[in-house]
């Protein structure tokens, strides 16, 4: 099959800076004749294409025959490739400079630049794989945890595909008994659309509703979670941050206000990555930055996937109070009660019992580390909580455009059984079936958009601008 052009594309396939080796990768019906064009065996005499799948030692030449870089290159026969195309790829010394010539020499030679993604797109187009196997790719390059690792292996695995071709195929048995019933009216034929076709229909739509459950889970594996730290001035809150962070990455002082903005760290609970923010301490000033720094924590407690909310165990039991009352109306989703100084607080002949307020209230010291590890864990079993205990290598949907396909397809077989009260009525002539088939196609191509099989390009342009360019 084609790829997307009938031309060749190159690009540096490793990373920008300096290394050992660096790779230029060449795709494309003309892959090995660029290849033999720049490439000159320092053993023997033939050609890079008359050895295929061998690393083969020599040197990249330019159009002067002057020595661009001394090399190991390779050529491969299509369609035992990356994008299903002939391919070739030099690997040679790591530093941008002579990456770059040898990347200018192969253009001169015939191939062009390649853009983002435009490998592995080829590879969608060509067979090789689908389009949630083609994000699995990218998904695998920014894994920042081990559980964002296996989800995107078992997704590169071809998991995902398995469970929506699974619905792909039920639907379209629903479909053909539905499109029967159309062409077919007058015919002798046993009833289509009977209370069985709507049960089935109903077992997708469950299907659906599973898959769409599971979507949080899957992105959080894939995203990692968002935790912020939230509380009143002076609470130890940046404290706190550098603690679970395990390095000084935010200002601490004995001045309230210190923190203005939002701060970002990442780190991990028990294999998955956590986005840390420190935010301004929570209260009403005058003063107009420290008031921005204030809606932008407030900002951030409300999006956040978790909050900790630190109390300073030193204030008076009344005030403590007080403010736990007000930071229940200003949290709405998952919460850790933090109560932060126990080191000094426990020395105080005053120590609040706030056990009874705060339900699990987890007492620590983030000046000298007590406690922290029994946070950790809460933090932890808070996080498989909002995972739903699901495991990273479940086939689940982890991007927004898949559940939003998703959606739709769920909404279009609940149109069709919005049918279904009429044949439990007895009232089967009412049953309009080519309304069935119209759904249930729509249902269908919402499918195809997460697998590719009816992805629209603009969409597919969306995807794939998030891929590094070689890849």
């Amino acid at each position: 099959m084609a790829g997307l052009d009938a031309d060749t594309i190159a690009a540096i396939a490793t990373p920008p800076g300096e290394g050992a080796i660096g790779i230029v990768r060449i795709s494309g019906p003309r892959a090995h004749t660029v290849a033999d064009a720049v490439f000159r065996p320092l053993h023997g005499q033939r050609p890079l294409s008359e050895t295929p799948w061998r690393l083969r030692h020599g040197r990249v030449v330019d159009a002067t025959g002057h020595t661009v870089d001394e090399v190991m290159a390779v050529i491969m026969p299509a369609p035992r490739t990356y994008t299903g195309e002939p391919m070739a790829e030099i690997h040679g010394h790591g530093g941008q400079a002579v990456l770059r010539a040898v990347l200018g020499t192969v253009l001169e030679a015939g191939a062009r630049p390649a853009g983002p993604g435009e490998f592995t797109r080829r590879a969608l187009v060509n067979g090789r794989m689908d389009l949630t196997q083609a994000e699995a790719v990218i998904d695998l390059i920014q894994a920042r945890s081990e559980t964002a690792l296996r989800a995107a292996a078992a997704m590169a695995g071809g998991g995902l595909r398995r469970a929506l071709d699974a619905i792909a195929d039920r639907t379209t048995d629903l479909l053909a008994q539905a499109e029967a019933a159309v062409d077919f009216p007058e015919e002798d034929l046993p009833e289509l659309i009977t209370p069985a076709w709507f049960e089935s229909a109903r077992a997708v739509r469950e299907q659906m509703t599973e898959h769409l459950t599971a979507y949080h889970a899957g992105r959080l594996f894939r995203e990692g979670a968002t935790i912020v730290i939230a509380g009143r001035p002076n609470a130890g809150k940046s404290t706190l941050f550098n603690r679970l962070l395990d390095e000084d990455r935010a200002i601490v002082t004995e001045i309230p206000g210190t923190t203005r903005d939002v701060l970002e760290g990442w780190t991990a609970f028990n294999g998955m990555a956590v986005r840390l923010l420190d935010t301004a301490g929570l209260r009403d000033t005058p003063e107009p930055v420290e008031r921005e720094g204030v809606a932008r924590a407030r900002s951030a407690v409300a999006k956040a996937d978790l909050v900790l909310w630190v109390l300073d165990l030193t204030l008076p039991a009344d005030t403590l109070r007080e403010e736990w009352a007000e930071a229940r109306t200003a949290v709405s989703g998952q919460v850790l009660w933090v109560g932060n100084k126990v080191d000094t607080a426990k020395d105080m002949p005053n120590l609040p019992e706030l056990e009874a307020d705060p339900p699990g209230l987890i007492r620590v010291s983030a000046r000298n580390g007590a406690g922290l590890e029994e946070l950790r864990r809460q933090i932890s079993a808070r996080l498989r909580a909002l995972t739903g205990g699901r495991h990273p290598e479940e086939p689940m949907l982890s991007h927004e455009h898949q559940a939003d396909s998703l959606r739709r397809a769920l909404r279009a077989v609940e149109a069709a059984l919005a049918q279904e009260p009429a044949i439990h009525a007895g009232s089967v002539g009412d049953i309009q079936p080519e309304l069935l088939a119209f759904e249930l196609r729509e249902a269908l191509r919402a499918l195809g958009e997460i697998t590719g099989d009816t992805t629209p390009d603009d969409l597919l342009d969306r995807i794939f601008s998030r891929f590094c360019i070689g890849k």
